[in-house]
């Protein structure tokens, strides 16, 4: 039993090249969007939190949204957050 060799050298160190696919072009725009403002007063969660605490305790109901905001501005100069962002605190503090 011989095994036979091949009659011409292969060479097995080298493999085709294969073609993928080309990168992107640098001139494509970015598709982000740009990122908002910050927001002025860091702190405003703590404020608008503890005001709808003293809210319900007077009123024995839970502020509305803009309720909160109307106490922000005069709070903070007249600077005050989205109201869906309020929205979202306050569904955090009422979750039980």
């Amino acid at each position: 039993m011989s095994t036979k060799r091949p009659r011409f050298p292969v060479n097995r160190v080298s493999t085709p090249f294969i073609i993928g696919p080309e990168p992107p072009e640098e001139s494509e725009p970015d598709m982000r969007r740009k990122p908002g403002p910050k927001p002025k007063y860091l702190d405003w969660r703590f404020e608008a939190a503890a005001f709808a605490h003293r809210f319900r305790r007077t009123k024995k109901r839970l502020p509305s949204a803009g309720e909160i905001a109307g106490h922000l501005q005069t709070k903070y100069d007249g600077w005050e957050p989205h109201q869906s962002d309020i929205r979202a605190l306050l569904r955090f503090l009422i979750r039980e």
